[in-house]
């Protein structure tokens, strides 16, 4: 479920509905609990992220390669601060611009979703001292907001 989810896990939730509720039925199956039980804590005892965390989590470690530079050439330039496109000095400035989307699909876009998702990251994230630390720190912080 992981192959390639920064592409398709921005996808409307019409089209993911099918895919989480197999997830969730795998879940209980590997728990040998019955199918009306809240899958929720499944998760977190399990320790596997929900599909739109996986696409959460996928999208934010690209947004980390960026911020660190490690990502190829030509993404050098693809997102921007705001303290680029603001003269004045706002209290954002240091967060990356969200740029205007007419339609809903171009609102899921790496483009917009990259910067939204790097935004509402905790500072202590963003600072991490490595990718794989920050994997780890933002994994255990999805599977802990679980009920």
């Amino acid at each position: 479920m992981q192959y390639c989810a920064i592409i398709w896990g921005g996808s409307s939730l019409n089209v993911l509905k099918q895919i989480i509720f197999v997830q969730k039925r795998a879940v209980r199956n590997i728990c040998n609990v019955s199918k009306m039980t809240h899958a929720a804590p499944l998760f977190k005892k399990l320790g596997i992220l929900k599909i739109n965390d996986i696409y959460t989590q996928q999208v934010s470690q690209f947004m980390y390669k960026f911020n660190q530079d490690l990502l190829p050439e030509n993404f050098q330039k693809y997102f921007s601060k705001n303290s680029t496109v603001h003269h004045h000095n706002t209290r954002s400035a240091d967060n990356l611009h969200l740029s205007f989307s007419h339609t809903t699909l171009r609102l899921q876009c790496i483009k917009n979703a990259g910067p939204r998702i790097w935004n509402a990251l905790p500072d202590d994230l963003k600072t991490s001292c490595s990718l794989n630390v920050f994997s780890k720190k933002l994994k255990s912080s999805i599977i802990n907001s679980y009920i």
